[in-house]
């Protein structure tokens, strides 16, 4: 469970430093992912490296994360155990990577579509 909550706190750290980056660098006007500067070797480089930071590395961390998480074994050592909410530290973990992925998806997938336009 720990090493779950890591990776989701590096993809959640992640996507704030990025917003922050873009909020300080464009004020708070709608960052263009490639359209601020001039075709040529620098518009390519920094369009692809922001699509990497950006879209690639979050979303391959994701999956990763659902991928490690399905295939852990379940250790039940006391069935009954559980927190004021009624679920398990399992149940928990589940909930919030389902949470951060719905929330990727929600944020990435509109600010990909208006990049692609």
């Amino acid at each position: 469970v720990e090493r779950f909550s890591r990776a989701i706190l590096f993809v959640i750290l992640l996507s704030v430093i990025l917003g922050g980056l873009r909020f300080f660098e464009h004020d708070v006007a709608l960052y263009s992912l490639c359209m601020d500067t001039e075709p040529g070797p620098y518009w390519a480089r920094r369009c692809m490296a922001d699509l990497f930071a950006q879209f690639i590395l979050p979303g391959a961390a994701l999956i990763l994360i659902h991928i490690g998480f399905n295939r852990e074994r379940v250790i039940d050592c006391q069935p009954d155990e559980h927190n004021r909410f009624g679920r398990s530290l399992r149940d928990q973990t589940k909930i919030l990577i389902y949470a951060v992925t719905i929330a990727f998806l929600v944020v990435q997938l509109p600010t990909s579509a208006v990049t692609m336009l």
